[in-house]
């Protein structure tokens, strides 16, 4: 049965219900505002401890492509946390015919640089598959439900023996392994997600979700064939890049394949094989530079700017000598086209 209230929110409707809880379209009578409210009912230790490292690793994400926490509390056995909420739909939805390969590249990018964000915060996200990247009625993407995120300075191990985090569909081989992961786990998934997107299908296609595990994990390739004959050989060498086992032989990080993805729809003849070089050098691990005790981020402080990808590429390419670049806010420049930013 659904509450009439949670802590001080008023519950109207139910969005969604999953293993461990429960979601609500809610409204904030102080701050006047519609909200999203994840709950999970507290059965045990694990179940609680799970529940603040959610909090944690989403209470210290700010970026425009992730879902702003509001509020955490606990009423009795039940835990929630208050969210926005994005009205629109899910990738889910996107994937009943293929897209366009141009088009998967727009939906995914903004999806790569809220990784790359996490990941540079020590945040892995451990659950990225379409119905956790969200595409509000604007358009914008945002992802969401660090709810299985693990933070990687975090010691304490909370999963129960033997058990994966994550959905199997779009887990990495390592993780189901329930080996140590990494930022590259994510980019695994993500490469699933493009995959499915452009082809309609798995790359790992099976009968059975034990078959499709069972091909995730074993050393033999995924099968990209279906990808070549609607997609450029340059966004099949990335989601080639990105499927790899061993996640050394995948991309660094998230940002580098987010460079080589905006390299193919930036380019007039990303048709073409004049970018695969590109892409083959951008995805080699890049050599390691001294470290400055934190990776270069655009880091939008307090503020609603909304930066689109090009604009956010350009960006880290013109401060690329700085650790970090504050974004405050945008000034009416006066002229026709032009956005001027207190950077």
């Amino acid at each position: 049965m659904t509450p009439a209230r949670i802590g001080r929110y008023e519950v109207h409707t139910l969005l969604g219900q999953g293993g461990m809880g429960a979601v609500y379209k809610g409204r904030d009578p102080l701050m006047d505002r519609w909200v999203a409210i994840k709950t999970l009912t507290l059965r045990d230790e694990h179940q609680l401890a799970r529940f603040q490292q959610e909090i944690r690793a989403a209470g210290s994400l700010n970026h425009p492509n992730i879902t702003t926490t509001y509020d955490v509390g606990t009423e009795n056995e039940l835990a929630y946390i208050v969210m926005e909420l994005v009205e629109g739909t899910t990738l889910t939805n996107r994937l009943a015919t293929p897209v366009p390969w141009t088009e998967a590249i727009r939906l995914l990018l903004p999806v790569c640089h809220a990784l790359g964000y996490a990941h540079s915060r020590g945040v892995i996200h451990r659950d990225v598959k379409p119905a956790n990247i969200l595409i509000s009625q604007n358009g914008q993407v945002k992802l969401t439900d660090f709810g299985l995120a693990r933070l990687e300075s975090t010691l304490q191990r909370i999963t129960e023996s033997g058990s994966t985090i994550g959905t199997p569909l779009y887990t990495a081989p390592e993780q189901i392994r329930n080996e140590a992961v990494d930022g590259r786990a994510d980019l695994f998934s993500l490469g699933i997600v493009l995959y499915e997107l452009i082809t309609g299908a798995h790359p790992f296609a099976g009968e059975t979700l034990t078959q499709i595990v069972y091909r995730i994990t074993q050393p033999d390739p995924a099968n990209l064939e279906p990808a070549t004959t609607v997609a450029p050989k340059n966004v099949v060498a990335i989601i080639d890049r990105a499927l790899q086992k061993n996640p050394a032989d995948r991309f660094p990080d998230a940002e580098t394949m987010a460079v080589a993805l905006a390299a193919c729809i930036g380019d007039p003849n990303s048709e073409s094989d004049e970018l695969l070089p590109h892409i083959e050098q951008a995805s080699q691990p890049a050599p390691a530079a001294p470290s400055t005790g934190e990776r270069h981020i655009l880091d939008y402080v307090a503020s609603d700017l909304r930066l689109s990808s090009a604009e956010e590429m350009l960006l880290i390419t013109a401060f690329q000598r700085n650790d970090r670049v504050y974004l405050e806010r945008e000034f009416g420049s006066g002229y026709s086209s032009a956005r001027v930013l207190l950077a």
